[in-house]
């Protein structure tokens, strides 16, 4: 279940990071 959450952390973070950038 903490990997999954990870990997959507992960994610969320790659997505903010491409709408930031």
């Amino acid at each position: 279940m903490i990997k999954v959450a990870e990997k959507q952390l992960s994610w969320f973070a790659l997505l903010l990071a491409a709408f930031y950038s």
